[in-house]
C-alpha cells in the first residue's frame, strides 16, 4: 500500500470519528435541556452534549473524538511510525459530588498502520464548572495491524486529560501492545500520543479546523521539498 493510500485510508477514518459527534443525544433528552429557575442553576447550553459536574448534570454522555501526535520512537526495525492517529471515546459519566465523576466509556484508534478497540474506566475531577482533569486506564482487546506483523490482546490503554469549557480536551495517552513480525521476535509495543479532542458541533469545528491547518503545512512542507 502507498503513502498515498495509507493517508487516504487514515483521512476516511477520521472522518467518520469526526461524524459520529452529531449523533450524541443529551441524556436529559434534548438539545437544549435548561434547568428550571427553581433549581437554582443557570441553563444548560444548547448543545447536543455538554460535561458539566452537579448541580448542572446528574450524568451526560460522554462521546469525544480527537486527534494526536505519536512522540516516542516507536519500533522503526517493525514498522514506520505513523505521524497522526485518531481517537473516539465513547460512554457515560455519573457526577458523585460536585468534585467528582465517574463512568466508562469504549475506545477506538485509528492510524495508517492499525486500529485499537478498547474499554477504559473514567474518573473526572472538576476544578470548577468549565474545568476538569480525568484519568482513563483501560483494556485494548482487539484490533488490526497493517503492517508485516500482528498485534497480541489483552493490551493497555492510559489516558490522562485537562478538559476546558466541556468541549475542548488536551489529552496524553499510552497504549501498550505485545506485536510479532515475520522475522523479528516478539516485542512490546508502547506508544505515547499527545492531542486535542472535541464534544458536540462546536468541539469538532474547533477539530476540524486543527486537522486542515495540519494539512496545508504538511501539503506546504511537501512542496518546499519539492
Amino acid at each position: 500500500m502507498s503513502q498515498v493510500e495509507r493517508s487516504a485510508r487514515f483521512l476516511h477514518g477520521f472522518a467518520l470519528l469526526l461524524s459520529a459527534l452529531w449523533l450524541g443525544i443529551s441524556p436529559d433528552g434534548a438539545a437544549s435541556s435548561p434547568l428550571t429557575a427553581s433549581e437554582g442553576s443557570s441553563p444548560v447550553p444548547s448543545m447536543l452534549i455538554r460535561e458539566s459536574p452537579l448541580p448542572h448534570r446528574t450524568w451526560f454522555v460522554l462521546a469525544r473524538v480527537g486527534l494526536a501526535a505519536r512522540v516516542d520512537p516507536g519500533l522503526p526495525a517493525y514498522y514506520p511510525k505513523s505521524g497522526g492517529h485518531g481517537t473516539l471515546d465513547v460512554g457515560a459519566i455519573r457526577n458523585l459530588s460536585t468534585s467528582s465523576g465517574l463512568g466508562g466509556n469504549l475506545y477506538f484508534g485509528i492510524d495508517d498502520r492499525r486500529t485499537r478497540v478498547g474499554v477504559k474506566a473514567r474518573y473526572i475531577h472538576w476544578l470548577s464548572k468549565d474545568l476538569s482533569f480525568d484519568l482513563a486506564p483501560g483494556i485494548l482487546f482487539a484490533g488490526g495491524d497493517n503492517w508485516n506483523g500482528s498485534s497480541r490482546y489483552p493490551g493497555f490503554v492510559g489516558e490522562a486529560t485537562l478538559s476546558m469549557f466541556g468541549w475542548v480536551h488536551l489529552t496524553a495517552q499510552l497504549e501498550s501492545v505485545d506485536v510479532t513480525h515475520q522475522t523479528l521476535p516478539e516485542e512490546r509495543d508502547t506508544s505515547t500520543y499527545l492531542g486535542a479532542m472535541g464534544t458536540g458541533p462546536r468541539g469538532a469545528l474547533v477539530l476540524a479546523g486543527g486537522v486542515l491547518a495540519f494539512l496545508a503545512v504538511r501539503g506546504l512542507v511537501y512542496l518546499a521539498q519539492g
